[in-house]
């Protein structure tokens, strides 16, 4: 999920800068896409594991939100959660878990995309992705935007520098081996 500040200001306006609702819809945001991904698969729902670093939040409102958004999905793609068991997330203390240091890794990498500050000269850092986006999740076309990465709201929005535009518009990933696709129309 990559956004700017300005397209998500409507949304924190709404919530009144509750940082826990906040993290709580850029959590559904991402879990969108990976359950739409995975809904395209021959994945068993009753494998999966979300795993979320441990910080201080209201890890039971959160479920209680998963809970409402599965029964009642306000949104089309929200129905991917039909089959999702928010007790499958779980959390853990920063350096339990090497998987989430290449979370970390894999975030960062997509915020340097708009990172502009003093610090770097404004000037963002492509590197990290581009070494990173063949491993992203893409469409059936291989493209990342849109599967592996989630603009908010449009990569128009998110008043990227033009290369850095360029590069998430062009991106193609790997396509997935051992893992049954099936083709949509």
């Amino acid at each position: 999920m990559i956004s700017n500040k300005a397209t998500l200001k409507e949304y924190k306006d709404t919530i009144n800068f509750d940082s826990q609702r906040f993290y709580n819809k850029c959590l559904k945001y991402l879990l969108e896409k990976v359950l739409s991904y995975l809904s395209d698969t021959d994945y068993n729902p009753n494998q999966l594991r979300v795993v979320l670093e441990e910080r201080n939040h209201d890890y039971d409102a959160m479920l209680r939100y998963f809970e409402k958004v599965k029964k009642n999905p306000l949104y089309l793609q929200s129905q991917v959660f039909s089959g999702f068991n928010p007790f499958c997330i779980t959390k853990l203390k920063k350096g339990q878990d090497e998987a989430m240091e290449v979370a970390d890794f894999v975030s960062h990498a997509v915020y340097q995309l708009a990172n502009k500050t003093i610090a770097n000269f404004e000037i963002p850092e492509t590197r990290y992705f581009t070494e990173l986006s063949s491993r992203f999740a893409g469409d059936h076309s291989c493209n990342v935007l849109g599967t592996g990465i989630k603009c908010i709201h449009t990569l128009e929005q998110l008043q990227l520098d033009p290369d850095v535009a360029a590069l998430l518009a062009v991106t193609k990933c790997k396509a997935p081996t051992g893992m049954t696709r099936r083709r949509t129309a």
